[in-house]
């Protein structure tokens, strides 16, 4: 079948604002615990989903990306900067790539609780937090009914109406 002009001329869409997805990360965590199973310390996951959605509700589009896109020379070619959410661990040349698009202007945002150094990079003063993917895998964990009793109370007590079952 031959594909349409849309799907072989079109450029992807992309956001100003990468979020980094460290497999490097993941292993480190695994290396210290066994049974951790890329969870990266029970919050990578988490503390990305948490990012994400501030950057939805910022209306900011955040493209996930690996590390092999930082190492490449894609996060540089399409990003003016990249949010490292929860991240203590880098490979070196990932650390390496990471300074030299700090040093060749590109921003590298650090969450409070992000143990990584890299040069240029600039911490913030918020850690990402892993509390809303908690909530949800709990959630998920229960019974439909009651999944949305909870959900309802949670919207009530953020004195927001709960969205019509």
């Amino acid at each position: 079948a031959r594909l349409g002009t849309i799907f072989t001329t079109l450029a992807p869409a992309r956001g100003e604002v990468a979020l980094l997805y460290s497999i490097s990360q993941c292993i480190g965590s695994q290396l210290r615990d066994m049974n951790d199973n890329y969870e990266a310390q029970g919050h990578t996951r988490g503390k990305l989903l948490q990012a994400y959605l501030a950057g939805k509700q910022l209306h900011i589009p955040f493209d996930p990306i690996v590390e092999e896109d930082i190492v490449d020379g894609t996060l540089a070619a399409n990003h003016r900067a990249v949010i490292l959410a929860g991240v203590n661990y880098l490979a070196p040349g990932v650390t390496a790539a990471l300074e030299a698009y700090a040093a060749g202007g590109g921003a590298v945002l650090l969450t409070a609780d992000s143990q990584a150094v890299i040069k240029g990079a600039v911490k913030l003063d918020v850690p990402a937090s892993a509390a809303q993917y908690q909530k949800i895998s709990d959630l998920w964990k229960t019974d439909q009914k009651e999944s949305m009793r909870q959900r309802a109370a949670a919207f009530r007590a953020a004195g927001v109406n709960p969205p019509a079952a």
